[in-house]
């Protein structure tokens, strides 16, 4: 492995952990140092985009960068001599066209990624104007045209309003764990579209600068959402509640049409994904969008779209009837909910999270059971 490479990989591990980017060497250099790699941690980087620059002298690092180029720096990284030399950073990514471009492959990945999409695959998400804002913060954060701040925001050139960092993602509760997935997906479509090791740094410690800004739960645990293990473990814990139902046969017979499958796995993901003890989770429930076409040329979400949103639970659930023509009666809900808390039990959650699932599900029975034939209103509900 390269110097370069080796480097690149190191920052890529901080920024992803969501750790401010202290250091981006491979030695501490106060005393030591074996070239200019090991002295970047005392870099900075100015509004017009260039760096203040360190080299390694004698082992120990002094400003400036009198001899250009050491020990194999530009081994792998495409940016020989430094970064610096080839214009302002803004220049470097390809002034607002190059920006453009990375700003939609970075929102398509995000989109992609079950790990952090449920902030965005929501109809309450204009697509338009994030891409629009996001393109003047990294065009501004580069040293390009427009002015945004982390704390005051910005404005467009339609006169369209940017809120500042905190203001747009406040409430969100959004993770450590979410926000180094997002920059990771941001520091691997620069990386595609031939950014070097240099820029990265500089983009990866300003945007770990924003930490403060955006995440909210620190530790990982402050929603239900999170302590579930988020949309992937949402998504393996319905799919086994599925399989369960399936071969349970006190209500397997209201699930016995395959085509609906993939849907009622979807709408039960955005459910449960959409939970939480105090507000809600990420996902909206009945505010789908697409279809969002995912990396393995399928679908994100598959069996919705903005035209085939989930259904509340009543009409999802209206005219449903077993083979002896019976509707949905309080016992087989109630094995329903048996059915998920096994699921829940058996994956290990804890005990206080499985009944603050079962307090958010409790009114949906009101809306989904019905005794007897459609002629008798009654539910037999609690």
């Amino acid at each position: 492995m390269s110097r370069t490479t080796g480097l690149t990989a190191l920052q890529l591990a901080s920024v992803a952990a969501g750790a401010v980017l202290l250091a981006v060497g491979l030695h501490g250099c106060t005393s030591e140092c074996v070239d200019k790699f090991d002295c970047r941690r005392y870099e900075t980087i100015n509004t017009d985009g260039s760096r203040n620059t360190f080299t390694c002298v004698k082992n120990a690092c002094v400003a400036g960068d009198p001899g250009g180029s050491q020990g194999g720096e530009a081994s792998g990284g495409g940016q020989a001599g430094g970064d610096a030399d080839a214009g302002t950073l803004y220049e470097r990514l390809g002034g607002e066209a190059g920006i453009h471009t990375a700003v939609a492959r970075f929102l398509t990945r995000v989109q992609q990624d079950n790990r952090i999409n449920a902030y965005f695959l929501n109809s309450s998400v204009n697509g338009g104007r994030l891409a629009d804002c996001l393109q003047l913060q990294f065009s501004a954060a580069v040293g390009g045209p427009g002015t945004y701040s982390a704390d005051g925001g910005g404005v467009l050139a339609d006169g369209g309003v940017c809120r500042s960092m905190k203001a747009a993602h406040q409430g969100l509760k959004i993770s450590q764990r979410d926000f180094g997935d997002l920059v990771a997906d941001l520091v691997a479509v620069l990386q595609d579209s031939g950014v070097g090791p240099d820029d990265l740094a500089a983009i990866g410690a300003a945007l770990a600068s924003l930490t403060p800004e955006v995440v909210e739960d620190t530790l990982n645990t402050g929603s239900l959402y999170q302590r579930l293990g988020r949309k992937p473990s949402v998504q393996v814990l319905v799919d086994r509640f599925v399989s369960v139902v399936a071969a349970d046969a006190r209500i397997n017979a209201f699930f016995s049409n395959a085509s609906v499958i993939p849907r009622l796995q979807t709408c039960l993901v955005r459910q449960v994904c959409g939970l939480d003890v105090a507000g809600t989770g990420p996902c909206h429930y009945g505010g789908e969008v697409g279809p969002v076409a995912s990396a393995d040329g399928g679908v994100v979400e598959p069996g919705v779209s903005a035209s085939a949103q989930c259904r509340g639970m009543a009409q999802s659930h209206a005219g449903l009837t077993a083979a002896d023509g019976g509707f949905i009666r309080l016992e087989e809900f109630d094995a329903l909910v048996e059915d998920l808390v096994s699921v829940l039990s058996d994956a290990g959650v804890d005990s206080a999270d499985i009944a603050a699932v079962g307090t958010s599900l409790g009114p949906t029975c009101s809306q989904i059971v019905r005794t007897g034939t459609a002629a008798d209103g009654g539910t037999g509900c609690p």
